[in-house]
């Protein structure tokens, strides 16, 4: 079913609106974020985004997305960009990592901001759109991979979610996730289906990584990437690990939504026929 656009919202109003609250309830998973009555969260770790957090937030907690964006742009000296331009997906791939919605509110808390600092980290002064923070976790977010081009990276989902998605699922299958344990918070983990002996087995196999380093496949010889992105295209070779078919990824929908709205309509993804229309 397809049906004509009727407008187009300002980039933070469309997080707010109620069209997107009931697309971004299916995103709660995604953002382990903390209330703003959590404990208080020791200073973030990389410097510049210490230094930014405490001059805009001070002893803050959790701060409303509607006042961390702009303000996080504007200390990048980037635009805030608008809907339709070529970063947007930048700005809301960010929101649905960053914030998590409470009370009617969606907040960013201090220490969801430095765990996303240690896995794509980190802020670089002057700011390059093409590699910074915000483009890195894009990249990985949006990259898709296998004949059937789905995005690979699943964000929070825990061990047990991911042995569940990945049960029924073929030799080579696979999703990438951030690590659960918390002794490795900048840690990812790929959950894959494997074959041995006739038998399908899911094992997890532990990414090392730390803020601003490389990624270390801990698995019989270590091997060691650039990029999350440069990891998955080389060890989907069966000498590998065989990543061959990623699940399709909670993310993958929003990118498939804008490209229906690029072209004017809105498209109804992977709806059954008794199942109530989603408004993004």
């Amino acid at each position: 079913v397809s049906t004509q656009s009727t407008g187009l919202a300002s980039p933070l109003h469309l997080f707010t609106s109620v069209g997107t609250t009931s697309c971004l309830m299916a995103f709660d998973l995604a953002s382990s974020v903390v209330g703003e009555k959590a404990a208080p969260f020791e200073d973030i770790k990389d410097p510049l985004g210490q230094a930014f957090w405490s001059a805009e937030f001070g002893e803050a907690s959790a701060v409303d997305w509607l006042e961390f964006a702009p303000k996080f742009y504007k200390y990048l000296n980037v635009p805030l960009p608008a809907e339709n331009s070529t970063n947007y997906m930048q700005l809301r791939v960010l929101k649905l990592l960053a914030a998590k919605d409470e009370a009617q509110k969606s907040l960013v808390s201090k220490k969801r901001f430095n765990d996303l600092l240690g896995w794509f980290g980190p802020l670089k002064l002057p700011y390059e759109q093409n590699t910074g923070f915000i483009a890195t976790l894009f990249g990985v977010v949006s990259d898709k991979l296998g004949t059937g081009k789905n995005c690979w990276f699943h964000g929070d989902v825990g061990t047990e979610e991911a042995e569940a998605e990945l049960q029924r699922a073929e030799p080579g299958s696979f999703l990438v996730r951030f690590s659960t344990n918390p002794s490795y918070p900048t840690f990812f983990t790929i959950s894959r289906v494997s074959r041995k002996d006739g038998q399908s087995n899911i094992s997890h196999i532990r990414v090392k990584h730390e803020m601003g380093g490389n990624f270390i496949v801990m698995h019989t010889k270590n091997r060691e990437y650039s990029s999350l992105n440069e990891m998955i295209r080389t060890e989907s070779s069966a000498k590998l690990l065989g990543l061959s078919f990623p699940l399709r990824s909670q993310y993958q929908h929003i990118f498939e939504e804008q490209k229906a709205l690029s072209t004017g309509y809105r498209v109804d993804l992977e709806l059954e026929d008794d199942d109530e229309e989603e408004v993004y």
